[in-house]
């Protein structure tokens, strides 16, 4: 395990804010395991599937953590950000709606939702494509637990929130700014009357009024901004590949090819944080506890699979794409997300359902936006063409 030295943090500290991503995987290309020395905590960053597995399948690990306290100031105590009592409390009351035996049933239902919001797309229009799989992700998760479309507007209304979250962490000078505050407080009272009415839905009425806004927001946030995060990033890729969108529009088994890498090179989650409670054997080397450990997906993808770099769907003709140390789009281990078997049926029938109508020309890098999912910097816009010539 190498150090990562206060002087080395400082000079790269921009570098970090800046672009995040490219900094972790050069750090990870130079060595799978980081020991940062701050004066008041160790941080751990590590790479390794081994070590992902170690620390994600630990008991002896909370989310007690700079992300989760952030997330938390906006979802309440939901499912994403509480421990313990409270945390088994809410996943045994919300399983049973995300349980993998409706699965059949997602499919058709979420098959016809994707054909109706296709069909109202033409060829030679110009859309924002990660708006529209943000719209989408929405009416499947509305569909799917409440039984019917959420207001669109409430797309809009999470991301300008998380982005608020995420730009406040990067530079903590921002909460001295007044219109910040009340832009804040706006935000927090839309999704919180959201929360209110989405809170009615029989489950959530068991919980304690304050749990059950607090669960209604964490499905809210975590359930469609993923999704609509994966399915722009599919296309983004699809597009470089078109070759793939036959295959994709016949056969939903490419579908699912696709979807699943997509997932590996720009997994929604990218970055995964804990704190160790007690402490943590990895080989030799004894991690502290109240240590924090920083995980990335999008890092150990790119170093764990061969040509880890190239976009290779069929790949998962051989590879198993259940959870593992080298493949956690959707975490592993007691805290895998509630919402995993139901996201790998609405990306594949999204992908069918748009390949079926539409083809893209390669589209120009969008930049990635490492916000709380791994979102564009300003969105992707693309043009519409037809399944095939005139």
């Amino acid at each position: 395990m190498l150090e990562i030295t206060l002087s080395r943090l400082r000079r790269e500290a921009e570098a970090l804010r800046q672009n995040p991503l490219e900094v972790l995987l050069r750090w990870g290309q130079e060595s799978p395991a980081w020991e940062v020395k701050l004066p008041f905590q160790r941080v751990y960053l590590l790479f390794a599937p081994e070590a992902v597995e170690a620390v994600l399948l630990s008991r002896g690990v909370t989310k007690e953590t700079f992300q989760y306290r952030a997330l938390g100031r906006l979802t309440g105590p939901g499912l994403l950000v509480s421990d313990g009592e409270k945390w088994r409390e809410s996943r045994r009351l919300l399983n049973p709606p995300f349980s993998s035996k409706h699965r059949q049933a997602w499919q058709t239902r979420f098959s016809h939702i994707a054909e109706a919001f296709f069909d109202s797309w033409q060829a030679g229009e110009a859309r924002d494509l990660e708006a529209g799989m943000m719209a989408l992700s929405l009416q499947f998760l509305g569909e799917a637990f409440w039984g019917h479309p959420l207001e669109e507007n409430l797309t809009e209304t999470v991301i300008a929130a998380l982005d608020h979250l995420v730009k406040g962490m990067q530079d903590p000078l921002l909460a001295l700014n007044p219109r910040r505050y009340w832009r804040w407080r706006r935000l927090k009272k839309r999704l919180s009357e959201a929360a209110h009415l989405l809170a009615q839905h029989p489950t959530l009425a068991k919980l304690p009024p304050a749990q059950a806004r607090a669960e209604a927001l964490t499905l809210l946030i975590a359930g469609h901004e993923t999704l609509g995060s994966a399915l722009t990033w599919s296309l983004y890729l699809l597009s470089h590949h078109p070759h793939y969108f036959a295959n994709v529009a016949e056969d939903y088994t490419w579908a699912q090819l696709v979807f699943h890498e997509a997932l590996r090179l720009y997994p929604p989650a990218w970055i995964i944080t804990r704190r160790l409670r007690q402490p943590l054997s990895l080989g030799q080397v004894q991690l502290r506890p109240g240590s924090l450990v920083i995980l990335s997906p999008y890092i150990t993808h790119r170093l764990s699979f061969p040509d880890g770099e190239a976009f290779q769907p069929e790949r998962f003709l051989t590879e198993r794409a259940e959870p593992s140390g080298r493949y956690f789009p959707f975490g592993l281990g007691p805290r895998l997300c509630i919402g995993r078997d139901m996201s790998l049926i609405e990306g594949p029938v999204a992908l069918q359902a748009f390949a079926q109508r539409f083809r893209l020309e390669p589209l120009p890098d969008p930049g990635l936006w490492p916000s709380v999912t791994l979102r564009t910097r300003n969105g992707l816009p693309a043009r519409l063409l037809k399944t095939t010539p005139d």
